[in-house]
């Protein structure tokens, strides 16, 4: 009868030591599980840090930019006038022309978004449906790159050789020797293709820039 009631104060010790080696266990997991998380949320602050200051970033310099895109297709607007109206001053058709020489370039930074989806961090990051918005902007601003390359390209082929022709531009700098027959050039067919084209490529580079502009500022308000 001792030995029995031995045996089941040993088993009872057992047991206890036993629960009291897990409770041990799972109290190292919860701290460590903490210790992770406030690293993973530490880790995350940072993250959302240096996304913000790369969206502010491009705001910035896309705003720089979209004014002088936006100058731009103003100046091919008043060509386009011009043509309908029949009549330019010679004076304006250079200058509208010589505005153009130097095309307005915007490259968005991801460089925070790269380094999260680099290292494998997406699961640290709580806010889904900013990174949702982050991933599809970075999609979408491959039209910033194409319409930018296709103005640019535009330019090279048809605008350049057509304003050395006329206008005899020469280091980007104007001759103003040079005579225009300005109400002649305008009725041109040639011209006026040239002008037409001119207004979709430019036109189609600023309505991407601006839609990229309004997401920017629907991002920069989730942060």
């Amino acid at each position: 009868m001792k030995n029995l009631i031995s045996k089941n104060i040993s088993w009872k010790n057992v047991i206890w030591e036993l629960l009291v080696v897990f409770i041990g266990l799972l109290s190292a997991l919860y701290v460590d599980s903490l210790i992770e998380q406030r690293k993973d949320n530490k880790q995350e602050h940072i993250y959302l840090s240096e996304i913000k200051n790369n969206i502010e970033s491009d705001i910035e310099k896309l705003d720089e930019v979209l004014e002088g895109m936006q100058n731009d297709f103003k100046n091919i607007q008043e060509l386009n006038k011009a043509i309908h109206a029949g009549t330019i001053q010679k004076d304006s058709l250079v200058k509208y022309f010589g505005r153009l020489i130097f095309i307005k370039e915007f490259y968005p930074n991801f460089t925070a978004l790269d380094v999260i989806n680099n290292k494998g961090d997406m699961g640290i990051m709580k806010n889904h449906q900013l990174l949702y918005k982050l991933n599809t902007l970075q999609k979408y601003s491959h039209n910033l790159e194409r319409s930018t390359n296709e103005v640019k390209a535009y330019y090279a082929n048809r605008i350049e050789p057509f304003m050395l022709q006329h206008f005899d531009l020469k280091d980007y700098v104007w001759n103003d020797t040079v005579t225009v027959n300005a109400k002649k050039l305008i009725e041109d067919p040639y011209f006026q293709n040239l002008i037409l084209l001119s207004v979709q490529k430019w036109g189609t580079q600023l309505q991407f820039h601006k839609y990229y502009r309004e997401k920017l500022g629907e991002l920069v308000q989730m942060l």
